[in-house]
């Protein structure tokens, strides 16, 4: 059905990496795959939590600039550390 297309797509995505690079998936593949499948519905999920309890969209915006840099922030320090 419908509502397992999430699982589907997920799942294949998965299966596919890892026959290229094997299983366990490094972490950097892991990570890409996660952020291109999870990362952008974080914050929609955020953002629509927050209009529902009535902010401004300049509070949202507040908000959103707020979250890209803590994003930012994770991902160097997540890089940092791999290449040390």
């Amino acid at each position: 059905t419908y509502l397992d297309c999430p699982r589907v797509v997920t799942d294949l995505v998965y299966e596919k990496a890892a026959s290229w690079y094997g299983d366990p998936l490094p972490l950097n593949i892991e990570e890409r795959i996660a952020k291109e499948l999870y990362g952008d519905a974080v914050l929609n999920s955020i953002v629509y939590n927050l209009k529902k309890e009535s902010l401004s969209e300049e509070e949202i915006k507040v908000f959103m600039s707020v979250f890209q840099k803590v994003y930012d922030n994770a991902e160097r320090m997540i890089s940092k550390e791999k290449n040390a």
